[in-house]
């Protein structure tokens, strides 16, 4: 997925940018064993349900869910559909494992009733439930599945990525299907539980709607089927009754509607009950606005993960970035404590690791190890003495607008004190991707992150990719080398040292300078209930609305 992404709006990127999935970011490494799970058929995971009370009679369950501006609900569609999208397409779609309820448990069967992987991790068997369907009354089967595989794997849009290692997707039987992979690969059901390439479309809808008018007549398995969709302005949604968990649902009626992107107005559009819920980052909001909502008592407010993050990408293979004493006078002069208490006290924290706080695999172990193993201490002194040494720093400092515009100009302020000159300045996504591409960039701002493993998000570490050539050119093909036994294993310690290993290499290379992380956070009427909060977002599929 696509650091702009790809026809995604500065708006989408303003509220939504800690549900990234990293710029062309390689697949993620599976939270359970390597025997996978053999399911039951019990509620789906992080439902939320538990939470949820019965509701009155005479309330009306529908629920209003802010920050919808997208086109098409096809999560294959070339452009349009990535990322962000993803908690918005979930009650459509199904999917068919839950994430893991917690960090580093089992992935939850949903719509799947288990999986198994071969031994050395070429293959992977997956069963599904007997008897679903699509809301179009056609068979949910392991045929329709290996179908949406093909189609993802054989067509250009941001799920190709997820199935470049496809080598068959073969239907045993209407439950069973096998998916063959061209080297070992323990990431894929992590893949289908936390990326919208694990989101499948009916086959015969797509076929009588034609390629190009799907995203507006889109059809699923999940526990909600489209009841309108007005492109830009709003979806809306209604149960479905067939869905297997159907008993679990309490709304009537779930809506996405267009709302203004500033933060301040998606507050005020909570407080004036316009909208039931929306979401807001900590690396992507400001302070003042995630205050208000903490302090309002007629909101409630639910944290993600400490797991989304911000860092600084720099241009390696052009002045004055492919020098390493630049790039080290850079590592030297960022603050990253004072910066956190300055733009959000007590929502973002500093972070020494491309990876937020509460990452599995966490490099080094814990976050006062990761500050202590930083090869780049904050030093005025040691900065300014590079500075002097190259006779001067000067270079341009790309941003995406809002809260980055705003840490962006004030570590240019900090820099200064080292002698460092910074000209700060607003691109559109289209620019700053256009930027990554071509390596007309010096240096930028980017967020990354939303799910609690490290693992998902090595975009600028994955070898062949246009970010990468112009950022770790320098490292020749250590990371990508290391990315690539990422694949190999699910033994928790090895993935430990690996991860210890990149973020080693990374850090020395200071080409990727890691800033601050955050959690996002789900932002709802009091009244609203029974809220699923994974990692890629809010799940309404089990919510209600008590008054």
């Amino acid at each position: 997925m696509n650091h702009d992404r790809k026809g995604r709006s500065h708006r989408s990127r303003r509220r939504y940018a800690g549900l990234i999935l990293g710029f062309a970011a390689s697949l993620a490494i599976a939270a359970c064993g390597s025997s996978g799970s053999t399911g039951s058929s019990g509620a789906a995971g992080n439902s939320g349900s538990s939470g949820s009370q019965a509701a009155s009679g005479n309330v009306a369950q529908t629920i209003k869910v802010g920050g919808w501006n997208y086109n098409t609900v096809d999560p294959g569609a070339t452009t349009g559909f990535i990322g962000p999208e993803l908690p918005m397409a979930t009650p459509i779609y199904g999917l068919l494992f839950d994430p893991p309820a917690t960090a580093g448990g089992t992935f939850v069967p949903d719509l799947a009733s288990g999986y198994t992987y071969a031994k050395d991790f070429t293959s992977v068997t997956i069963t599904l439930r007997s008897g679903e369907t699509f809301q179009d009354g056609t068979p949910f089967n392991a045929a329709a599945i290996a179908w949406n595989i093909k189609r993802y794997a054989g067509a250009p849009s941001p799920n190709k990525q997820w199935y470049s290692d496809i080598a068959s997707a073969t239907a045993t039987n209407d439950t069973t299907l096998t998916v063959k992979f061209t080297h070992p690969d323990t990431n894929f059901i992590s893949m289908l539980a936390y990326t919208s390439g694990g989101l499948f479309s009916s086959p015969t809808a797509f076929q009588k709607a034609g390629a190009a008018k799907y995203g507006l007549h889109v059809v699923g398995a999940g526990p909600f089927e489209v009841a309108s969709f007005s492109p830009g302005q709003e979806l809306d949604l209604v149960p479905f009754p067939k869905y297997w968990n159907a008993s679990k649902v309490k709304l009537t009626s779930l809506k996405y509607v267009n709302t203004p992107p500033d933060a301040t107005v998606a507050y005020q559009d909570l407080v004036s009950g316009s909208i039931d819920s929306d979401q807001l980052g900590a690396t992507s909001a400001p302070a003042n606005v995630l205050q208000q909502a903490k302090s309002n008592s007629n909101l409630s407010m639910a944290a993600g993960s400490d797991s989304t993050y911000l860092f600084t990408a720099l241009n390696t293979t052009k002045a004055p970035f492919n020098n390493p004493v630049a790039r080290q006078a850079i590592a030297y002069c960022t603050d990253r404590d004072a910066l956190a208490k300055a733009i959000a006290p007590g929502f973002l924290n500093p972070t020494y690791v491309m990876a937020g706080g509460s990452a599995q695999y966490y490099p080094y172990g814990s976050q006062s190890a990761a500050k202590t193993q930083y090869p780049y201490q904050y030093s005025v002194a040691k900065a300014s003495a590079l500075v002097k040494q190259l006779g001067g720093l000067n270079f341009t400092f790309s941003n995406l607008g809002g809260l980055y515009n705003t840490i962006s100009n004030a570590l240019a302020q900090t820099w200064k004190a080292c002698g460092i000159n910074a000209q700060v300045q607003t691109v559109t996504g289209p620019a700053l991707a256009m930027g990554f591409a071509t390596g007309n960039f010096q240096m930028s701002i980017s967020p990354e992150g939303g799910l609690n493993s490290p693992l998902f998000y090595r975009s600028f570490q994955q070898a062949g990719q246009p970010q990468a050539s112009h950022v770790i050119d320098p490292l020749g093909n250590q990371i990508p080398s290391i990315v690539a036994q990422l694949y190999t294993t699910t033994n928790a310690a090895t993935l430990q040292t690996l991860v210890n290993q990149m973020t080693t290499a990374t850090n020395q290379s200071a080409a990727l300078i890691p800033l601050v992380s955050g959690p996002n956070y789900s932002i709802s009427n009091k009244c609203v209930t029974g809220i699923g909060l994974n990692g890629f977002g809010a799940n309404f599929a089990y919510a209600s609305k008590t008054c």
